[in-house]
């Protein structure tokens, strides 16, 4: 069955239905926006324009700090073989694992984690799209802010949702530079659109929905509305939309995945119930500041005399700095003086605490701690305030990761498959993956998951560690939790150099203290190593040419002494070996006895002669 793409007007119709769906909670994020971006509004008339909030956001540090804690953490991934034991299928597998770590460093992970987890928190969701890169032909994954992100109605919580609209705003002068200006000119223009001269729109911004499904990519291009208020009137047909980009779907599923908050039936961010009192407590904050300033300058009132007809006047109007009083006719002058004990700063404490309570902000977060607790008992603190918000978001985004990687590998069958030779440059690995996609892919399973989930970065090593020593834990499983092991195999064999070098250097430390002249190793031999070293030679590599240059010498000289002795019976013909078979051994010595019979003797000799043995006996 053939597939028929979507029409724009379609496109932009699904756009404002889902706009209308997802009103509340468009609302509910865009006053997060405002909270995070210190512009939230405080209600009251004694502001002037240009003061803002007086208030510590004590939200927007404990999103950064929570962020930065899920972001620590880089997930690990588990590819394994197909066929374990057959060299090709482990080397496919490590491959597979390798070219997905270039990727992701490619791609920054550890800014899109960043960026990700803070969408997570504040707006409950965080979409990102994995799209194929022409330029550099390797995925692509582009993190979508969740304001501009719709999806099918009733799937908030769907990680693979069937499809996705998104909104950017685009300049004029942006789309004529990557799109046909004809093409970009047919959609109907705003009311200040010059068409004298074309330069002077090129600041006017476009709405551009970008519509992919698991058939088309499509962009779609929305003029302007002859009605401004067609937002209120809910009017979708009253602007034009032409699709400015095309390109089918080669993948066949979309590529899109949007991980969520676990909440009870709606979306809800972490932070959406400090809202309302941070608003109180930056207007008791206000209140307090203002009362301050009536009370450093109070208000000062003229009155009239008592039973006097005429009006007060001013005559002299005071200047303190010169030393001139003021002069008041008809009347004096009074002062409102303020209770200068104020109760705000009581009411604004509890409201912190509050909404410390309320988003689970312990004061530990925030760089403080309470009066007499303990450095461990803060930590406790800590833990048990934030580690679970930490491991839930923790499995939410190992879950995404994995449907992420599995959409990078089809859009690398799909897209680019054809032999290639990818440069890899990681911590754990350098140098060049030759691989086919539909060969190399040939299975996208595999596991993600997070060392511990909870965890940060700095409080990993020390979970891992422990357990190592305790011996509940072998070293090679704590390589798989700790992210700073980037290739667990090359470790192992860097880990096991060092054990051999270390040994190797107690060996040759025993051999150099050696008495013997011949059997240990000499100064000069130890300083010709040391000019090996210095001049870039590995270290096992140079005591291997300085042990062949040893025994060359130690050649050389046996063959010196050997050329000084004079010629033994053997070398001189006519002669015979004293002792040999045939010739009588006159005068020969006899031969000592061997070192086993002296022992015997010795040990005969320990045990006593018959007399005594027969004196000891009993009776």
């Amino acid at each position: 069955m053939m597939y028929r793409m979507k029409d724009p007007a379609e496109i932009h119709a699904l756009y404002e239905q889902r706009q209308l769906y997802y009103g509340k909670d468009i609302a509910r994020m865009r006053q997060m926006q405002r909270l995070m971006n210190n512009e939230m509004d405080v209600p009251l008339p004694e502001l002037q324009e240009n003061e803002q909030s007086l208030v510590a956001n004590i939200a927007l540090r404990a999103q950064d700090n929570l962020a930065q804690r899920i972001a620590s953490v880089e997930p690990m991934m588990h590819w394994p073989s197909t066929n374990p034991g057959q060299a090709l299928a482990d080397k496919s597998a490590t491959n597979r694992r390798r070219v997905m770590q270039g990727w992701h460093e490619e791609n920054d992970m550890y800014t899109i984690r960043s960026k990700r987890a803070r969408h997570f928190l504040s707006w409950a969701t965080s979409p990102v799209i994995i799209k194929p890169n022409r330029d550099t032909r390797l995925p692509q994954w582009d993190v979508r802010r969740p304001l501009e992100t719709f999806l099918p109605p009733g799937t908030y919580d769907d990680l693979l949702p069937k499809d996705i609209i998104t909104c950017n705003v685009y300049s004029y002068q942006s789309l004529i530079s990557m799109f046909d200006k004809e093409l970009v000119g047919s959609v109907r223009k705003p009311p200040n659109w010059d068409w004298n001269d074309d330069v002077k729109n090129y600041g006017i911004e476009f709405e551009v929905l970008e519509y992919i499904d698991e058939h088309e990519m499509s962009m779609i291009l929305l003029g302007a509305s002859p009605n401004q208020n067609f937002r209120s009137r809910h009017q979708p047909n009253m602007r034009s939309a032409e699709r400015i980009m095309y390109a089918p779907n080669l993948v066949g599923r979309p590529l899109v995945v949007c991980p969520g908050r676990i909440c009870l039936d709606e979306q809800l961010g972490h932070f959406d119930g400090v809202v309302g009192m941070y608003q109180a407590r930056a207007a008791m904050t206000v209140l307090m500041v203002i009362g301050q300033r009536k009370a450093v300058w109070p208000t000062t009132w003229f009155e009239g005399l008592p039973n006097s007809p005429e009006e007060p006047e001013v005559i002299q109007d005071p200047d303190p700095y010169r030393g001139i009083p003021g002069i008041v006719a008809n009347g004096r002058l009074s002062q409102a003086n303020l209770d200068p004990s104020f109760k705000t700063l009581e009411v604004i404490d509890r409201m912190t605490e509050e909404e410390r309570r309320d988003a689970g902000i312990p004061a530990e977060m925030l760089g403080s701690n309470r009066t007499h607790i303990s450095g461990s008992r803060g930590a406790q603190v800590m833990s048990a305030t934030i580690d679970f918000s930490i491991a839930e978001a923790h499995q939410r985004f190992a879950r995404s990761l994995k449907e992420e990687n599995k959409l990078a590998a089809e859009i690398d069958k799909a897209f680019f498959n054809h032999p290639k030779s990818y440069f890899i440059e990681t911590r754990g690995y350098v140098g060049d993956v030759e691989y086919t996609p539909s060969k190399l892919w040939e299975t996208t399973g595999h596991i993600v998951d997070y060392p511990l989930a909870g965890t940060d970065l700095q409080n990993l090593p020390i979970e891992g560690g422990q357990r190592v020593q305790m011996e509940t834990m072998s070293l090679e499983d704590f390589m798989d939790l700790d992210p700073m092991i980037k290739d667990k195999e090359t470790t192992i064999q860097r880990l096991d150099r060092e054990a051999i070098k270390r040994a190797f250097k107690s060996m040759v430390q025993q051999l150099s203290a050696s008495p013997d002249p011949n059997a240990g190793i000499q100064p000069i031999h130890l300083a010709i190593l040391d000019q090996k070293l210095e001049s870039g030679t590995e270290l096992l590599k140079a005591f291997i040419e300085v042990d062949n240059e040893i025994k060359k010498q130690q050649q050389q000289m046996a063959e010196a002494q050997a050329a000084q002795q004079p010629p033994t019976s053997e070398q001189q013909p006519g002669t015979s070996t004293p002792g040999a078979a045939g010739t009588p051994d006159v005068g020969s010595p006899i031969p000592e006895p061997p070192d086993s019979m002296n022992r015997f003797t010795q040990l005969l000799g320990s045990l006593g002669t018959q007399q005594l043995a027969s004196k000891s006996r009993p009776g």
